[in-house]
């Protein structure tokens, strides 16, 4: 038992080392996923969905902030559609039930 529970602690050792080590990676293969998501967010319905319940649960706005938006062809700013310039209502702040900052 003793062994198991050294063996578990050298590989949550090694876990935490790599890590470290590759936070920097990890951060931009993230935000570029996340960027390249939002430039399809009306495509891909699966994850349209799951961006949207995150937005809502963790009351954010794109990977880093609104402005990640504009990468997407119905949000960008130059647009002439409804949504130029806009973010999806997800990214909405909401104080009290119904009301939408």
């Amino acid at each position: 038992f003793l062994c198991v529970l050294c063996v578990l602690l050298l590989l949550q050792a090694v876990a935490l080392t790599m890590a470290l080590i590759f936070e920097k990676k990890t951060s931009a293969l993230f935000q570029s996923s996340i960027r390249e998501g939002i430039k399809h967010y009306y495509d891909d319905l699966d994850f349209k969905n799951i961006l949207d319940y995150v937005q809502q649960k963790f009351s954010c706005c794109g990977g880093d902030e609104y402005k990640d938006w504009g990468v997407n062809q119905y949000h960008f700013c130059n647009g002439t559609g409804p949504l130029a310039c806009g973010v999806p209502y997800t990214c909405c702040v909401r104080h009290k039930v119904g009301v939408v900052f």
